[in-house]
């Protein structure tokens, strides 16, 4: 528990950080554009193949398999237990694509991995990795194209009355073509050579920090009385961050054998929404804004949810 405290303290210090050196002038709009492209098409892509680099996983097919459903399945349910507190707090349309998206692009990389490893530890590590890898996938192939259904104002008419955009681009985009070279090292038990492989943990390894400067930009761009003002954050934390995950949790004790796999996804499904979600929200034409402060009042919740997780698993 101290540990999780501890990390997510950590990145609410650079958030604020990111908030002063905004209000100083070190951030501005066409800088932060150019830094959002850095992020998403060389630091992200460079963290997904590191994050691989110390795992083995030729012979573990059975569990790898197992792993691959798990977060494929929780992908969907945390998709749609977005949707459905979308609608219960009668989000407006242009919204609730958004809404979706937030209740799975959670912080599983940058803080969910280095929890798992400490507080979990063992085969936790193969698995929270995983999910880190297909949970890549699915965020640039279904998440991105669901994030750019819908009106993109309330003046437009509902997305059933819209054309289906799909983002092929993003098919191949830098981090799907990273997390499908990632997947292929790791069940092929293939290692990089020593400077490749330190070379991109290095390059990966500024994804977080310089992610959650991004926030505090975002943040710095709006009054911190319009974060507190923002109603609705405080329901969809009660519900996605905690009911939601409690359900998942207690569902999932009941056909998860595995104590590990069990309490990856546990911890994996209280996470705070991921710092790069209002990157892709302004990219789709949605309110980043909105993004940017689910982001940081998640992760400040997570003080309590990600304790309050461990405790419920420890009753199970």
């Amino acid at each position: 528990m101290l540990t999780a405290t501890t990390q997510m303290l950590i990145l609410f210090l650079i958030v604020i950080l990111g908030f002063v050196i905004s209000k100083l002038g070190y951030f501005d709009k066409p800088f932060s554009d150019k830094v959002s492209k850095i992020l998403m098409d060389v630091t992200m892509p460079a963290l997904v193949i590191a994050s691989v680099g110390d795992l083995d996983g030729s012979g573990q097919w059975g569990l790898v398999a197992t792993t691959i459903v798990v977060c494929l399945a929780a992908n969907v349910v945390w998709t749609i237990a977005g949707y459905v507190v979308g609608r219960i707090l009668h989000v407006v349309p242009t919204q609730r694509s958004l809404y979706a998206f937030m209740g799975f692009a959670l912080n599983i990389g940058f803080m969910g991995l280095p929890l798992i490893s400490a507080l979990v530890g063992g085969q936790a590590v193969l698995m929270a990795s995983l999910f880190i890898l297909f949970g890549n996938l699915y965020m640039f192939t279904i998440g991105l194209t669901m994030l750019r259904m819908g009106p993109r104002s309330d003046d437009e008419e509902p997305s059933g009355h819209r054309k289906l955009e799909i983002p092929w681009k993003m098919l191949l985009s830098p981090a799907v073509i990273a997390a499908l070279i990632a997947i292929v090292l790791f069940l092929g038990g293939i290692k990089l050579p020593y400077v490749l492989q330190e070379s991109l943990s290095l390059v990966g390894g500024i994804t977080g920090p310089l992610a959650m400067l991004l926030v505090g930009f975002f943040l710095s761009m709006q009054r911190v009385s319009d974060l507190i003002k923002e109603w609705r954050m405080y329901p969809f934390i009660l519900l996605r961050q905690f009911l939601f995950s409690g359900l998942l949790t207690w569902a999932a004790s009941f056909v998860i054998q595995d104590h590990s796999l069990l309490a990856t996804l546990a911890l994996m499904s209280c996470m705070p929404i991921g710092a790069m979600v209002p990157l892709f929200a302004g990219e789709a034409g949605r309110d980043a804004l909105v993004a940017s402060r689910f982001t940081v009042g998640t992760t400040v919740a997570s003080f309590v949810s990600i304790p309050a997780m461990l405790v419920f698993l420890s009753v199970l």
